[in-house]
């Protein structure tokens, strides 16, 4: 089974290569059926590495043992939930969950749009399979969920896993990276919209409009995110606060600040067509 995934996402990482080139050479040479090619390829993506999620989860929430994931990350004697949440618990599947992400989110920017800012799209799509081949290149050829125990020749099956961090099986850290994911992810398509109309000199207001509102969900799910985190490190750590000024923390709050600079800035853009390079910085 665990072929499958690994399948699934090798077609994934093929087609965002092919998304890139066509979006950019359907645009440029003026052929449209390569941009809508380009534009079913996001959607096929989306449905692989769904495929690939589906396969993990199904592994872990089984006791497939013999993958070196499951095996790290998941026991037989956790709870189901915290199996589900193993998804996102370590290196490689938290890449895949990013990666899915990245991917639901760049199908509904496509099919949003599929009537609008049609000389616009084809750059965006790309610079969104651009980023999503690089995480998908990864799971595929640095950190794949989908390895298994090797011995020699043959195939190890340990019985048990190690199972997930205790400090991780509280019911905010089920629900804390999501959030957090959800609102970083959220902000590349800000950004794969700002990028697209400097390249395509096309520095109006109506994609300050469209992007405004992805602004404000992804930075409500950042706020809920790193509030949650806050809520777990007083309860589960208990060193007496909620927020430490250390590396980790300051990881998680910058782009929190940063964005919300951008929706206060990008206002001012929208209403006065002020701050113009200031929200380029920014997003």
């Amino acid at each position: 089974m665990e072929n499958i995934g690994a399948l699934s996402v090798l077609l994934a990482f093929s087609l965002a290569i092919f998304a890139i080139f066509a979006a950019i050479i359907g645009k440029y040479k003026r052929r449209p059926l390569l941009v809508v090619s380009a534009e079913r390829a996001v959607y096929a993506i989306w449905a692989l590495l769904t495929a690939a999620s589906a396969v993990l989860i199904s592994l872990l929430m089984n006791g497939d043992y013999r993958l070196a994931y499951v095996a790290a990350h998941s026991d037989k004697a956790m709870p189901a939930v915290y199996k589900f949440t193993a998804w996102w618990g370590g290196q490689e599947g938290s890449l895949l969950f990013w990666s899915w992400l990245l991917s639901t989110y760049s199908a509904v920017v496509v099919y949003s749009n599929r009537r609008k800012f049609r000389d616009m799209m084809p750059i965006v799509t790309a610079i969104l399979m651009t980023t999503l081949a690089f995480f998908i290149g990864m799971i595929t050829f640095v950190a794949s969920p989908f390895q298994v125990l090797m011995a020699g020749r043959g195939i190890v099956d340990v019985g048990d896993g190690n199972g997930l961090s205790p400090l991780l099986q509280w019911w905010t850290m089920a629900i804390h990276p999501p959030f957090l994911y959800l609102g970083y992810v959220g902000f590349t398509v800000p950004f794969a919209f700002a990028m697209a109309s400097l390249i395509t000199r096309q520095p109006g207001e109506a994609w300050i409009h469209t992007t405004r509102r992805w602004a404000i969900v992804t930075w409500l799910f950042q706020s809920t995110g790193v509030s949650l985190g806050m809520y777990w490190a007083y309860t589960v750590l208990g060193w007496g606060g909620f927020w430490g000024w250390d590396p980790v923390e300051n990881a998680s709050i910058m782009p929190w600040i940063t964005s919300t600079a951008f929706l206060h800035s990008v206002m001012m853009q929208e209403k006065k067509g002020m701050m113009k390079v200031w929200n380029m910085v920014l997003v």
